[in-house]
């Protein structure tokens, strides 16, 4: 359900749509670039994230394009410097499985490539993207019960092709990081 607010603290129903009931944890950003904000949320029975186009304050669906356990928390932020903002969705782990960080880098068109960081902790109950350590680019920052902040500056080298690596560099506090 979207709600409206009249700029006076109360707040009507204003969009109840059928797509937008199926997902589990929502997360915003301006995902094509037009100036507003779009909606990617998981869906509560698909192994997917879905992505909802902002078109004058109506959420419509692009499409379904990824594949993640369960989404546990997400953000949205420009991490490459590309003009375009990257989601970033943490995955809980399980007894066989450490939890994970992913990085879908926005190519433009709706389109996204992705980067799986393990982070080496047991579970990433929030995130947010900011310039941490204040050189002008930002931060991945997410908490995790056992140890407070993790993923310090995530940094994507571009590659010839397009394609980047993501460099652990700098945790915070150190956190051993694999991709």
């Amino acid at each position: 359900m979207i709600y409206w607010n009249d700029g006076a603290g109360a707040f009507s129903a204003a969009q109840d749509p059928q797509a937008l009931r199926q997902i589990e944890r929502f997360a915003t950003g301006d995902l094509d670039g037009d100036g507003d904000t779009d909606l990617f949320g998981k869906n509560y029975n698909a192994a997917d994230i879905s992505l909802f186009e902002n078109v004058q304050g109506t959420f419509s669906p692009v499409g379904s394009i990824w594949f993640a356990e369960r989404m546990e928390a997400g953000t949205a932020e420009d991490l490459d410097g590309d003009g375009r903002q990257d989601l970033v969705v943490s995955e809980p782990g399980s007894i066989e499985q450490s939890p994970k960080v992913r990085i879908y880098w926005n190519d433009g068109g709706w389109s996204f490539s992705e980067t799986i960081v393990t982070p080496g902790v047991s579970q990433i109950t929030s995130l947010v993207a900011m310039d941490v350590d204040h050189d002008g680019r930002p931060d991945i920052v997410g908490s995790a019960p056992e140890t407070g902040l993790i993923l310090g500056p995530l940094q994507r080298r571009r590659a010839g092709d397009g394609r980047g690596e993501v460099s652990c560099a700098g945790s915070f506090p150190e956190v051993p990081c694999q991709m």
